[in-house]
């Protein structure tokens, strides 16, 4: 995916168990894999109407200036137009990949502070209103992961392949 790539790494030995069987099994995985970006495309969307993390943790909540600068949606975390909710996957034999190409994914992901390429201030624009400050400072609030019920649900989907 072009734009910000977030790689998510199930250590999970029962996971690792079974796609390893199942490879054997039938040879490669992209079926397999397609079935378990699916559930995670629904899991993820059900965290995201809920603006939790992968964790269960509620999401930080906006700024009062974001708020007060937001068009729309004002009363929503990380969504504006709906853009970075609209999550996809890729999937190859042996490899499930599943993020946005939205390049600012990573900054709401991780956290971190933007501060100006040139000059002393940075604009910020909203409803007709220009705000400069030094900085911005955006916390982390993490949308891409892995939950506990998710790896369940990877081990169930893995669980089908094997009964015959």
């Amino acid at each position: 995916m072009s734009g910000s790539s977030i790689d998510v790494i199930i250590d999970d030995k029962a996971v690792s168990d079974y796609l390893k069987k199942l490879e054997e099994k039938i040879g490669n995985l992209h079926v397999s894999l397609a079935d378990i970006g699916e559930s995670l495309l629904l899991s993820h969307e059900d965290r995201w109407d809920k603006q939790v993390s992968p964790d269960g943790q509620a999401w930080l909540p906006l700024s009062a200036l974001t708020q007060e600068l937001k068009p729309k949606n004002k009363d929503k975390i990380l969504v504006l137009n709906g853009y970075l909710k609209n999550l996809q996957y890729q999937v190859t034999d042996k490899k499930l990949t599943l993020g946005t190409d939205k390049e600012y994914a990573a900054i709401h992901q991780f956290g971190g502070t933007i501060e100006p390429k040139k000059g002393t201030s940075l604009k910020i624009s909203g409803k007709g209103k220009n705000v400069f400050v030094k900085s911005v400072t955006i916390p982390a609030r993490p949308f891409l992961g892995i939950s506990h019920d998710d790896e369940d649900n990877i081990i169930g989907i893995l669980k089908q392949y094997f009964t015959d």
